[in-house]
């Protein structure tokens, strides 16, 4: 419960941040530039107590773990690059968090960047201008030989074999052997305890759950050799949202959580209805981080990190994404455009637009 009010709290703090404009893509620039330095004082200078587990090499992060530490990144390069027209700040961008994410070691913001490079491609090449189309096709291009590069390149004999026992190299093995992608094996063994208990449980348990943190029943139960009653942390033991939410808080949590998933896919695809027909405007921002999102529930313990890169980059890219797809929307309604519902000038809507991109845009 406090992590959710901790949610709520930092929205409310960003968004007036962004309505007043002290938060702007140009700040979130300098916050993703001063990250990566932090890492680089942590991780190779500082004791790197963040960034060491006994079972695997050292991980680069700035304080914090890190796949908090590069998801947020991914969070926060989105909103630069989707921001942002300058070709030079978006390849710096770019450039900073793809190798922060690499030698992070986190496979789902190795992914995410990949999703969030390909959509921003087909953004680009989706505007009607030459360069913009020319443009995207750089960023599939890019997109395509980082995969390439840090998924096959890694042997032990080549040039960046320095890269070739990090976690992210394990991506190699998903079409063949799931079991070798580090923890991947475990959290599926969770996953699977925590099913057979669902279908043990009584009918009051299946709808209302079997409480706040109940969790960490199953993490005892899992792995008592690793977990203990006085040293497990119910709130980071699952590994996936869904479940949590099903097991703890039950089919009314679960709704719930499922509830937050169709707001914010249907923000992602506002329809506005035309004088002759309706048509589909794409918020790219939002279509960009949709999977590592719905990756992070899936496979991480996200609702616990409420005041980490995750948690800030979220509501961060929630904050901001009204915004820029309103602008964009309205350089692309026609002369004559019913906004959902309201028969308006497309002058007017560009005139809105302008106010509402100088106090903050949220909608």
């Amino acid at each position: 419960v406090g992590y959710l009010f901790a949610y709520a709290l930092w929205y409310v703090v960003i968004y007036y941040g962004w309505l007043e404009g002290h938060i702007d893509h140009k700040g979130i620039f300098c916050v993703l530039v001063a990250a990566f330095g932090l890492a680089v004082l942590q991780t190779y200078i500082l004791t790197p107590i963040f960034g060491v587990l006994t079972t695997e090499g050292l991980r680069f992060t700035a304080f914090t773990t890190p796949q908090y530490f590069a998801t947020g990144l991914v969070f926060l390069l989105s909103i630069v690059i989707f921001c942002n027209s300058h070709v030079v700040t978006s390849l710096l961008a770019i450039a900073i968090s793809s190798v922060a994410i690499i030698l992070s070691g986190s496979r789902t913001a190795f992914m995410a960047l990949l999703w969030l490079l390909l959509i921003f491609a087909l953004h680009g090449i989706a505007r009607t201008r030459v360069s913009y189309a020319a443009l995207g096709t750089a960023w599939a291009l890019t997109t395509g030989a980082l995969a390439w590069l840090t998924l096959f390149s890694f042997t032990s004999g080549g040039s960046l074999s320095i890269l070739s026992g990090t976690r992210i190299a394990e991506l190699r093995y998903l079409p063949e052997d799931w079991g070798s992608i580090g923890t991947l094996a475990w959290r599926l063994l969770v996953y699977r305890l925590t099913l057979q208990r669902l279908q043990e449980a009584s009918w009051h348990e299946l709808l209302f759950g079997h409480g706040t943190s109940s969790g960490a029943e199953i993490a005892l139960a899992f792995d008592p050799t690793r977990y203990t009653p006085t040293a497990v942390d119910a709130n980071r033991v699952l590994h996936n949202e869904f479940l949590r939410a099903a097991y703890e808080w039950g089919l009314v949590g679960l709704v719930l959580l499922i509830l937050l998933f169709v707001v914010i896919i249907r923000n992602a695809l506002h329809v506005y209805a035309g004088h002759h027909a309706s048509r589909v405007m794409v918020n790219w921002l939002l279509v960009a981080v949709l999977p590592l999102i719905v990756l992070s529930f899936l496979v991480e313990n996200v609702l616990a990190g409420s005041g980490n890169g995750w948690g800030v980059g979220f509501l961060s890219v929630m904050v901001a994404s009204p915004d820029i797809h309103q602008r964009a929307a309205s350089r692309a309604l026609p002369d004559k455009t019913r906004h959902y519902g309201t028969v308006v000038d497309a002058t007017n809507v560009a005139a809105t637009a302008s106010h509402d991109s100088r106090s903050g845009g949220a909608s």
